[in-house]
């Protein structure tokens, strides 16, 4: 049996082999026939070999019924080889999802990290932010309730500030009201004075005529 060949092919060349043979007038018994069938195998067929020297008599079986148990065999291990090739399929691909789905998950776990991260650097800066504003109004508030216009004194007269800003401003506007009022009374005392030129200077130009 040649590497990588099947039952079928090893049925075809050992038939052509011994047909030429018989041709030539060798005569072949069959047990001996059976025995070189089994002796051609390689070893993986070893356990089948065995099988079927103990549980068969190769005296009376004939080389196609033990062909047709060593192909019923080839395709028992045929498809043995292609299910445990399957299930090494199917477990390389699980394998391989375990692992996408670990470094997923270790992604996802740093990525929460940094998140976390990020969200505590923010609060931080947050939490900064807001003290110093709440410092700095304090610091406005104290400075502006500090400044009470009757805690200080007015060029030393004794006085509070405020209650010589109000009286002064209303000073001003009555001051303002006042001068308002003569530029008014002066300009009709101009008008007044103006007419009773021009009726003056009537009057003495129709006299001289």
């Amino acid at each position: 049996m040649l590497k990588g060949e099947t039952i079928v092919d090893v049925q075809k060349r050992f038939t052509h082999i011994v047909y030429h043979l018989i041709n030539l007038g060798k005569i072949f018994e069959r047990d001996e026939l059976n025995i070189k069938i089994l002796k051609c195998l390689d070893r993986s067929w070893q356990p089948k070999v065995t099988a079927i020297s103990e549980s068969k008599d190769l005296t009376t079986l004939t080389t196609t019924s033990l062909f047709g148990k060593l192909r019923e065999h080839e395709l028992e291990m045929n498809m043995m080889n292609d299910q445990e090739h399957e299930e090494k399929h199917v477990k390389s691909i699980a394998l391989k999802a375990a692992g996408n789905r670990d470094c997923q998950e270790s992604s996802k776990d740093n990525d929460e990290e940094t998140l976390n991260l990020l969200t505590r650097k923010f609060n931080k800066f947050l939490k900064k932010r807001n003290n110093k504003n709440k410092s700095s109004n304090r610091y406005n508030n104290k400075k502006f309730n500090d400044f009470n216009a009757n805690n200080y004194s007015y060029f030393g007269c004794g006085r509070a500030i405020s209650k010589l800003i109000i009286p002064t401003m209303k000073a001003r506007r009555e001051e303002q009201a006042r001068n308002l009022r003569r530029r008014a009374k002066l300009k009709k005392t101009y008008i007044a004075w103006q007419d009773n030129d021009v009726s003056f200077s009537s009057s003495s130009s129709n006299g001289d005529k």
